[in-house]
């Protein structure tokens, strides 16, 4: 931006010095234009009607907390571990009758007995370094709205989050890892959704209102009520209309909800969205919206995190660069009882 000359509202020229009362002034109006156009990833044009506004915009993402979808535990005893093992206990007895006796009479007894396995995921450590120098710092405080360091941490930790997050439900990109969304051992059921809940006709509503629970019921052997149904994101946004245009009483969702606390008989029975479920928002992983029926309990599945993010204390080997590490250490989903979960993709008939 020129500053030697600027055209008055008469037309007329006149010099910069001529509208500043004092240097001070005109120093401060070159000090902001300079400290937003080196080296900062900004070009900003600046004039003396410009305002800099002291909050900054950040960038934003899809986030929603874990813990509401599936059982978290953080800082446990495998931490440091190169995997978690779960064991599972099963009981063996064959059929009571077996258990009959005659009185009076010699032989061996028929005898039940108790075996056990285990469940195994690999725990992954993760860790990042953040870095910053001296004049990093100062460049960045003269714009005197935008803290560099703060900054920097704040996307490293967003970065863990998002991790997290993604694996808490789709897994680890290699496939090492399983996310809630495409466990192995889970049923997928393809007969119940012929098409999106919010798109059925009354029909086919009815039809998956009463064969879910138990279609559910079939694939545990009766030993477990669901207590959440996670649907995508847009199907549960459609849902909020009403059940009937005729009798427009309550929406689609809340008539789900009741029937579904009816059936279970637990009124802690929560329809949740969730963005993932949705094909597009899967990053290749579905190929299908899907739906999940589950029984909310750490015991049916769970997510680790042995070792929560943490951050070491700032160093610096040279004295003009600093840093630090943020690290930490998680698994994939871990499901114990898979039959206590069932899949449900939509998958529309075909007439053809």
């Amino acid at each position: 931006m020129e500053m030697d000359k600027i055209i008055n509202s008469k037309g007329e020229e006149k010099k910069v010095d001529d509208y500043f009362k004092n240097d001070a002034e005109r120093a401060r109006v070159e000090t902001l234009q300079n400290a937003l156009s080196e080296q900062m990833g900004y070009l900003v044009p600046l004039t003396l009607l410009t305002a800099i506004i002291r909050d900054v915009a950040e960038q934003k993402f899809y986030q929603i907390p874990i813990a509401d979808y599936v059982p978290v535990r953080i800082g446990t005893e495998a931490a440091w571990a190169d995997d978690v093992l779960m064991l599972r206990s099963f009981y063996a007895g064959g059929d009571f009758e077996k258990g009959y006796i005659e009185t009076g009479t010699e032989g061996r007894l028929a005898s039940t007995s108790a075996t056990l396995n285990g469940i195994r995921v690999p725990a992954r450590v993760w860790a990042k370094e953040i870095a910053y120098s001296i004049a990093d710092v100062a460049k960045a405080a003269r714009t005197g709205v935008w803290d560099y360091v703060t900054q920097q941490e704040k996307s490293r930790r967003i970065n863990w989050d998002l991790g997290i997050q993604r694996t808490a439900f789709l897994g680890s990109k290699d496939g090492t890892m399983k996310g809630l969304a495409n466990l192995e051992e889970v049923t997928v059921n393809t007969t119940l959704l012929p098409a999106a809940l919010s798109s059925m006709t009354d029909a086919q509503f009815q039809s998956f209102v009463t064969g879910m629970i138990g279609a559910y019921l079939a694939n545990d052997n009766y030993t477990a009520m669901p207590n959440r149904l996670y649907i995508p994101q847009s199907d549960f946004v459609a849902l909020t209309a009403a059940t009937s245009l005729q009798f427009p009483i309550k929406s689609k969702l809340v008539y789900l909800e009741e029937v579904f606390k009816a059936a279970t008989r637990d009124n802690d029975f929560k329809i949740l969205p969730l963005a993932y479920l949705q094909s597009a928002q899967s990053d290749g992983v579905l190929t299908k919206n899907r739906y999940i029926l589950m029984r909310y309990d750490e015991d049916v599945a769970r997510f680790e995190i042995p070792v929560d993010y943490t951050v070491t204390v700032p160093n610096s080997y040279d004295g003009w660069t600093m840093r630090n590490v943020g690290y930490g250490q998680h698994t994939g989903v871990l499901a114990a009882r898979p039959q206590e979960i069932l899949y449900m993709d939509v998958t529309p008939v075909n007439n053809g």
